[in-house]
């Protein structure tokens, strides 16, 4: 099962650096993203730091800086909500 779990993998790299070195996407495109980034992680910094909502404080890894920067906003109230409602510590 692990063999066919690495074969997926390998194919789909493959594949991903086959769309990527076609679609050749500008310095501009990376720049942005970068910027909502680290908007995204100083954005859930401040959030954890005002204290606004008592001890309330969602955790600064990948995933949670990577929800906030595509979602935004709304994001940013999604992980609260599922810090509040189904993980309370």
């Amino acid at each position: 099962m692990e063999r066919g779990w690495m074969m997926l993998l390998a194919a789909s790299a493959a594949l991903l650096m086959f769309v990527v070195a076609r679609a050749k996407p500008d310095l501009r495109s990376f720049g942005y993203a970068l910027l909502q980034i680290i908007a995204a992680a100083v954005l859930l910094f401040l959030f954890n730091g005002s204290g606004l909502f008592g001890d309330l404080t969602i955790p600064i890894n990948p995933a949670t800086v990577l929800t906030v920067a595509i979602l935004g906003l709304p994001g940013l109230a999604l992980l609260a909500a599922v810090k509040w409602t189904i993980l309370p510590a």
